[in-house]
């Protein structure tokens, strides 16, 4: 309880409005008008990215292909699904995939993060996440207290909030978020390197206002 009351005090501070922070020279990224940034959205999917319900056997996140330390990829030669798959490619980056017209390395028609999420999600050649229709995961989400705050505060005018859609669309809002503004080359050019969110000291180089605070460590019960 004590973390839920000091959830929804962290959120309701933050507001809806999402501010970019970009480095000087950066454009504000294309967003879908039916998926809106909101801070709502990128906590809640900072939260998804990094939880280990992603995965059907619950040992795997979208973190253990793209860990923030090594610029979100999983510096593999080539990525190994949850259930231990070997797969024919690496891990791509997700630093400032909110610009990039290409999201996978064989797929050129997706274009959207939203879809692109259901590919590891939900794909059997190979396995990635490996989640099925009805295994659970939904509610699993919906029957703990934290996501219960989350959800509500991502999608307010919703009844059902718990869906596979708002899911994805809580995990292309965290993504979208990871631009690197404060990397080495981006410190020459710019300063500015002001954050919506106090910066530890021992901050990763590829950070946003979301990424740089992992929640890995939580536990959610």
């Amino acid at each position: 309880m004590r973390f839920v009351v000091a959830l929804c005090a962290v959120l309701a501070c933050s507001g809806e409005n999402y501010h970019w922070y970009l480095p000087a020279g950066f454009p504000t990224p294309r967003v879908p008008a039916d998926n809106p940034m909101t801070v709502a959205k990128v906590e809640l999917g900072r939260h998804l990215f990094y939880d280990k319900r992603m995965s059907v056997n619950r040992k795997s996140s979208c973190a253990t292909c793209h860990k923030q330390e090594l610029a979100f990829t999983d510096g593999r030669p080539v990525a190994v699904g949850t259930t231990g798959e070997h797969h024919t490619r690496g891990a791509m980056s997700l630093v400032n995939v909110a610009y990039s017209s290409a999201l996978t390395w064989n797929t050129p028609g997706v274009t959207r993060l939203e879809e692109q999420a259901l590919v590891p999600m939900f794909g059997e050649h190979p396995i990635e996440l490996g989640l099925r229709p009805g295994d659970g995961f939904l509610l699993s989400l919906r029957s703990n207290a934290k996501y219960q705050v989350l959800f509500e505060r991502a999608f307010p005018e919703e009844t059902d909030r718990f869906t596979i859609a708002n899911v994805v669309k809580a995990i292309a809002c965290f993504e979208r978020s990871i631009v690197s503004a404060r990397s080495p080359t981006i410190a020459t050019i710019s300063t500015a390197t002001t954050m919506q969110f106090p910066i530890p000291p021992n901050a990763e180089r590829f950070c946003s206002s979301a990424s740089r605070n992992p929640v890995s460590a939580v536990t959610a019960e």
